[in-house]
C-alpha cells in the first residue's frame, strides 16, 4: 500500500503538471508516473524510501524549468532501462520514439563521472557533448538527475559524497555556468562546496548565521527604498533581494585574499524594457554611492550563455555595500532557465534559433577535436573552450567576437574567418600595434592587418593560440599547402626527439612489423604520412616515439614466457582452485587483495591465473569467460601491500602528518608514497605493508581524521 508521504509527494507533482499542461500532455506525464512507479516497485533509495521518489524529484525539477512534457515524461523514466527490466522499444511503444531516444541517451552517459584517469575522462566527455549537441534535454535530464541525488548525499559514505561532488565541481557546475542554467547550477555549487571543503564552507555559513540579522536588516531597508523609487518616477517594475549563495562567497573572498566582499547582498529589479532599465542604473546611481569601477554592462555585451543584465555596486548609508541587477522580465527568464528557457517543443515550434545559436560553442568543440586521439589534448582544449571563462572583443565594426581568456589577436582573426587568419601579418589593439601573442581583455576593439604577400601562417603561431578552432585551422593550412616540408620537418624533429632519449631514429624503424602495427593503430597510410603529421603539429616527436615504446614493450612482454618453476618467489600459495593444483597464481597489483578480500581469478594467456578483488575494476570489465571461482585458504601469517588514496587540502606538514599516523600503528609500515597537488586539493597514494587486514579499517579510520584529510579510500 502506497504511504502517505509518497501520495503526498505524487498529488502535489500532479497538481502542478495539470496546471502548467494541456490534457493530452498531462496524460502522457501521468501514464509515465504510473509506469515508472510499477517497474521501480521494490526498489529502495539510500535513505529508505521508496525509489520511485527519484523520478519524482527529478520531473518536479524539470516541470521548475518549464520543461515540455517529453523532457518530464524521459525524467520519470531515466532509470527504467538501467536499473529494471524495461527495454527501448517498451517506451517507444507505450509513448513515443522521441523520450525513447531520450531515455536511451541518458543512460547511454549515466556512467558520466569525474575520473582521474585521463583516457576514460576524455571518452566520458565526448559520450556527454555527442549526446547533447543531438539533443540538448539530455544534459538537462542529467543535471536534474544530478541535482536530486545532491540533496540526498548525506545518507551515503563520505567516499561517495566527495566522487560525486568532484563530479558535480568538474562536469555539471561548468556546463550549467555556459548553458546559462543558474538555479540548478548555483545549488549544487552549494552542495559540492559542503563537502569538498567543509572547513571553509562552515566559515561562511557561520558568518551568514552570526550576521543574520544585521544582513536582513540591510536588504530589507533598500529592498523597501527600491520600492519606493519605483513609486517616486511612476514605473512598473519588480524588486526581489536575497543574500548570496554560500559557494559565491567564499569565491569572492579567495579572489579579494581576505579584503572586504561588496556584494553579499544582491537585490535586482525588474522592468518592462531596456530603456527602463538604463533608467533605474541613473536612478540607483544618483540616490547611493556607487564604487568605482563595479559596473557591469551584460545587456550591450552579454555573455556567451544569453546572460543579459546590469550590475552596479552601491554603498548604503550605513557604509555598507550592496549590488542591484537590472533587467527585463524576459532578461530574468533566460538568466534563471538558460537553454532551457528557449525550449519550444511545448508550443510545437521547435528548437528555435537563439537554442541553436547558443549551442553553436558545443558543436564546434566536438568538431574541432573529433580526430584527437590524446586525451591529454584533447581535455585541454575541451577545458579550454567551454570550462574557462570568456572574454568579449569588438571588430571596428563593433561586432561582438567571443573569445576564451588569454586569448591572442591571432585566435581572433580566425574566429572572424579562416582567410583573415591565413593571410594576418600584423594587429592593432585600441588602435596601437601590438605584437601577434598580445593577451587580449575585454572590451578590446581589435583590428587584423592583413597582405595578399602573406606566405600564410608561422608555426610558431600553434604555440600562442589558445582556441581549437584557430589551432586546427594554422594545422590545416600546413597541411594542406606544405605537404614535402612537413615531412621533412617531422623527420628532423622525430630524429632530435630520439637522440635526446639517447637512441637513434633508425632504431624505432628497423622493425617492420612494429611500424607496421603503429601505423595501422592509428591510421597511417605511411611512414611520410606519420612524418607530416609531426611536421605540421598534429602530434609532437615525443608522443609519437612513446606510441613506439609503448608498442615495443607490449611485445616484449608478450615474447617473455613466464614459467611457474622458475618464478616460484612470485606465486601465492594461499590461494585454492577447487579440482584444480599446480596451478600458478599471483595477486593482481591493481587491487592488491588479501585474506578476507571477496576474490576471483582471472586466467591470463601464459601467466597462469591473476587473483583480484571481486569488486576490481580490471575484472569487472574483462571478458566473463576467462574468469574463475578461487577462494582463500586458511589464513595465514604474512605480510600483504595495500593501496590507499587520500584527498586532501593541501598545506604545510600535511606528509608529516600522515607519516606519523602510519608510524604509530603496530604492524604498519609505508612502503612507498606518492603526492600531487593543485590550488584545491593534494592526492596522496600512499603504499603500505600490513600483517593483518583489520589493520586496514584502523589505519583508515585514523588518517580519515588526520587535519586536512578529505576523503581516504582503498584503491
Amino acid at each position: 500500500m502506497e504511504n502517505t508521504t509518497l501520495k503526498s509527494l505524487r498529488t502535489k507533482f500532479l497538481k502542478e503538471v495539470k496546471q502548467n499542461f494541456e490534457t493530452k500532455d498531462y496524460d502522457m506525464i501521468s501514464k509515465a508516473l504510473q509506469f515508472a512507479t510499477e517497474k521501480h516497485t521494490g526498489q529502495k533509495r539510500h535513505n529508505g524510501d521508496e525509489y520511485i521518489t527519484h523520478p519524482i524529484g527529478v520531473a518536479q525539477i524539470l516541470l521548475e524549468l518549464n520543461s515540455d512534457y517529453e523532457t518530464i515524461c524521459a525524467g520519470l523514466l531515466h532509470d527504467t532501462i538501467e536499473d529494471t527490466e524495461t527495454a527501448k522499444d517498451d517506451i517507444a511503444k507505450t509513448f513515443n520514439p522521441t523520450i525513447a531516444d531520450l531515455v536511451v541517451a541518458v543512460t547511454k552517459v549515466k556512467s558520466l563521472t569525474y575520473n582521474e584517469k585521463l583516457n576514460e575522462s576524455a571518452e566520458n566527455l565526448r559520450k556527454m557533448f555527442t549526446a547533447m549537441a543531438n539533443d540538448v534535454r539530455v544534459i538537462l535530464i542529467k543535471s536534474a538527475d544530478r541535482l536530486h541525488n545532491m540533496r540526498s548525499l548525506e545518507f551515503v559514505s563520505l567516499e561517495h559524497k566527495i566522487r560525486k561532488s568532484k563530479e558535480t565541481m568538474e562536469i555539471y557546475v561548468p556546463l550549467l555556468e555556459r548553458l546559462g542554467i543558474f538555479n540548478i547550477k548555483t545549488e549544487l555549487e552549494d552542495l559540492a562546496f559542503k563537502y569538498l571543503q567543509p572547513k571553509e564552507y562552515e566559515m561562511v555559513d557561520q558568518d551568514l548565521k552570526t550576521n543574520h540579522a544585521k544582513y536582513n536588516k540591510e536588504l530589507k531597508s533598500i529592498n523597501e527604498k527600491l520600492k519606493l523609487m519605483l513609486s517616486e518616477i511612476n514605473m512598473e517594475g519588480e524588486v526581489s533581494s536575497r543574500i548570496k549563495s554560500k559557494y559565491s562567497i567564499y569565491r569572492k573572498l579567495q579572489k579579494l585574499h581576505g579584503e572586504k566582499i561588496y556584494d553579499i547582498l544582491a537585490h535586482r529589479v525588474i522592468v518592462n524594457n531596456i530603456k527602463d532599465c538604463y533608467q533605474i542604473l541613473g536612478e540607483v546611481n544618483s540616490r547611493w554611492r556607487p564604487l568605482a569601477g563595479k559596473v557591469k554592462d551584460y545587456i550591450a555585451a552579454p555573455k556567451p550563455n544569453g546572460y543579459r543584465s546590469i550590475h552596479t555596486t552601491l554603498l548604503s548609508e550605513n557604509g555598507f555595500p550592496f549590488e542591484v541587477q537590472i533587467r527585463t522580465a524576459e532578461m530574468h527568464h533566460t538568466c534563471e532557465f538558460g537553454v532551457a528557457a528557449h525550449w519550444k517543443y511545448k508550443s510545437g515550434g521547435g528548437q528555435g534559433s537563439d537554442l541553436d545559436n547558443r549551442l553553436n560553442f558545443l558543436r564546434q568543440t566536438i568538431e574541432d577535436t573529433a580526430n584527437i586521439k590524446d586525451s591529454n589534448k584533447f581535455l585541454s582544449i575541451t577545458k579550454s573552450e567551454i570550462y574557462t571563462s570568456e572574454i568579449f572583443t569588438f571588430t571596428p565594426n563593433h561586432k561582438v567576437i567571443e573569445l576564451p581568456s588569454n586569448a591572442t589577436p591571432i585566435d581572433f582573426a580566425y574566429m572572424v574567418h579562416s582567410g583573415i587568419g591565413d593571410s594576418c601579418v600584423g594587429a592593432k589593439v585600441n588602435d596601437k600595434m601590438v605584437p601577434l601573442n598580445t593577451k587580449l581583455k575585454t572590451g578590446d576593439v581589435v583590428e587584423i592587418i592583413t597582405s595578399k604577400q602573406s606566405k600564410g601562417p608561422s608555426r610558431d603561431w600553434l604555440n600562442i593560440v589558445k582556441t581549437s578552432s584557430a589551432r586546427n585551422r594554422i594545422k590545416n593550412f600546413f597541411k594542406r599547402t606544405m605537404k614535402d616540408e612537413n615531412i621533412k620537418f617531422g623527420k628532423d624533429m622525430l630524429e632530435i626527439e630520439a637522440k635526446r632519449l639517447g637512441k637513434s631514429l633508425n632504431s624505432y624503424f628497423s622493425d617492420n612489423d612494429l611500424v607496421d602495427k603503429v601505423l595501422d593503430k592509428w591510421s597511417y597510410d605511411s611512414l611520410e604520412d606519420m612524418f607530416a603529421s609531426v611536421g605540421y603539429g598534429a602530434i609532437s616527436a615525443h608522443q609519437m616515439l612513446s606510441r613506439f615504446d609503448m608498442e615495443l614493450n607490449k611485445k616484449e612482454k608478450k615474447n617473455r614466457q613466464i614459467s611457474p618453476k622458475n618464478n616460484v618467489s612470485n606465486t601465492w600459495n594461499n590461494i585454492e582452485i577447487r579440482g584444480v593444483s599446480d596451478v600458478y597464481t599471483r595477486l593482481a597489483k591493481c587491487c592488491s587483495p588479501i585474506p578476507g578480500d571477496e576474490i576471483i581469478g582471472f586466467i591470463s594467456h601464459g601467466k597462469g591465473i591473476t587473483v583480484h578483488r571481486a569488486d576490481c575494476k580490471n575484472v569487472l570489465n574483462s571478458d566473463s569467460e576467462r574468469l574463475i571461482k578461487v577462494f582463500w585458504k586458511e589464513d595465514k601469517k604474512g605480510n600483504y601491500n595495500v593501496n590507499l588514496q587520500i584527498d586532501a587540502v593541501d598545506g604545510s606538514a600535511l606528509i608529516n602528518r600522515i607519516t606519523t599516523v602510519i608510524a604509530n600503528i603496530e604492524n604498519v609500515t609505508l612502503a612507498g608514497l606518492n603526492a600531487t597537488a593543485t590550488k584545491e586539493k593534494a592526492t596522496i597514494i600512499i603504499k603500505v605493508t600490513i600483517t593483518e587486514k583489520n589493520k586496514i579499517q584502523e589505519l583508515i579510520n585514523k588518517l580519515s581524521v588526520v587535519d586536512g584529510v578529505l576523503a581516504v579510500y582503498r584503491m
